[in-house]
């Protein structure tokens, strides 16, 4: 989760346990091997999102999970987390105050959710108290 509250490497958890400092570094140079070889090549390198994510799917898969629950960064279609091609539940939290310049990612919603087989969200209209008119059932697909 972001920010953190307890530790860097409470982002890493499964089953609650955090990452080992030991199992991050391992990871950390996993990636630091496939940086040089962007660099090498002229590419660009990753933002700490994306070595953050790319580790957390290192972890994740070397240790098998069957679930993971991400937090995305901004969302979008250019989020590190949409590798993950078909979620099985997605949820959207509220802008908070100090992101307001983002307000125009809820635009990204519908097609955040494409893939989605289950949505929740805490987002409301306040007049209405309704769920934001961007996010109308057309956008909510079940597929089994």
């Amino acid at each position: 989760s972001s920010p953190c509250v307890m530790g860097y490497l409470e982002k890493f958890r499964i089953n609650g346990k955090w990452m080992e400092e030991d199992e991050f570094v391992f990871y950390l140079n996993k990636e630091r091997k496939a940086c040089e070889v962007l660099k090498r090549n002229g590419k660009s390198l990753p933002t700490v999102f994306e070595f953050e994510t790319a580790a957390a799917f290192l972890y994740f898969k070397e240790n098998e999970c069957d679930y993971v629950v991400l937090e995305t960064g901004l969302g979008g279609d250019l989020d590190s987390t949409n590798i993950i091609s078909s979620p099985m539940v997605c949820a959207f939290a509220s802008i908070s105050m100090d992101h307001m310049e983002y307000q125009e990612l809820y635009k990204m919603i519908p097609y955040i959710v494409t893939l989605v087989v289950l949505v929740l969200t805490s987002m409301r209209n306040k007049r209405e108290n309704q769920p934001p008119s961007s996010l109308g059932q057309s956008y909510f697909r079940e597929e089994r």
